[in-house]
């Protein structure tokens, strides 16, 4: 280590370039002594074939060790790549595990390491992502898987009086039909929908790759799976539906502003009505 510590403090260059200097310095070492020798007795002091076959060992000497050298550090190398790429973009490829010295302790060492770090990067991800309430994704959630979402509509549905329902019901039993609506919905999504309660009262579903008729087939599903929860006295639940096109490379904002501005189209013309791009409107 004392050595290591002089070299890094005064080679800034990388690991394998200091361990070449080591390498190169225990060859030239005897060849500088050799040539000084050399210069100090003169030519009749020494053979000058038996210099050139000590040169000519030293020099190969020292390209084997630099190979050498090279290839027994490549594993090492191998990790700081893969802990480097990691650092940077959040992957990590595997590292192999069937080396059987320190090296391969390494990598399964730092294979468990990353697999540790990972499962606790995803489950606070998942939790950030989350709604505690109903489990669907939240705000966030929806939005960071927008991002990278293909073509498709997104569907922002709206619970009509609900404020009303919750005063009616008391909260507990509000919070309970809030997990009702949202488990409803997923049953009725596939598998690569997506789902998420954007407020209180508001939900999101992206259809990723559905033709219009399809997602305003959805959306009325939809809206009738929610109209069943619950009749509370003469008040029964319904949903108002804003349908807009997300091209897949547009912001992910204006898309959703876009379904936002049907939905109030649709709130407009009273409740469990639907509105999508394109359309006047549609009753329920």
């Amino acid at each position: 280590m004392p050595l290591y510590h002089f070299l890094s403090r005064h080679i800034s260059a990388g690991f394998v370039a200091k361990a070449m200097l080591v390498v190169m310095a225990g060859f030239f070492v005897p060849v500088i002594g050799l040539a000084a020798y050399v210069l100090r007795s003169g030519t009749a002091g020494l053979d000058h074939s038996l210099v050139t076959v000590i040169l000519s060992a030293v020099c190969a000497g020292m390209v084997l060790a630099v190979l050498g050298i090279r290839a027994i550090l490549a594993p090492v190398m191998l990790v700081s790549g893969a802990l480097d790429r990691w650092g940077r973009t959040g992957q990590m490829p595997v590292l192999p595990e069937s080396y059987r010295d320190e090296v391969g302790l390494l990598m399964v060492r730092t294979n468990l390491m990353m697999a540790r770090a990972q499962r606790t990067i995803d489950h606070s991800r998942r939790e950030s992502d989350t709604d505690p309430l109903t489990g669907a994704l939240n705000r966030r959630g929806a939005l960071r898987m927008l991002r990278d979402a293909p073509s498709g509509w997104i569907v922002l549905i709206d619970l009509d009086h609900f404020r009303l329902l919750n005063e009616r019901l008391g909260r507990a039993d509000g919070d309970r039909l809030l997990r009702d609506i949202a488990q409803a919905c997923a049953n009725v999504l596939r598998e690569n929908d997506i789902l998420a309660r954007m407020d209180g009262k508001e939900f999101l579903v992206f259809l990723p790759g559905t033709p219009r008729k399809v997602a305003l087939r959805v959306a009325d599903r939809l809206r009738e799976t929610i109209g069943q929860r619950l009749v509370s006295g003469k008040l029964r639940l319904t949903a108002s539906a804003g349908l807009a096109h997300f091209d897949g490379g547009e912001p992910v904002d204006e898309a959703i502003a876009a379904a936002n501005e049907q939905l109030k189209r649709a709130k407009a013309l009273g409740p469990g009505q639907a509105c999508w791009s394109g359309q006047e409107s549609a009753a329920a």
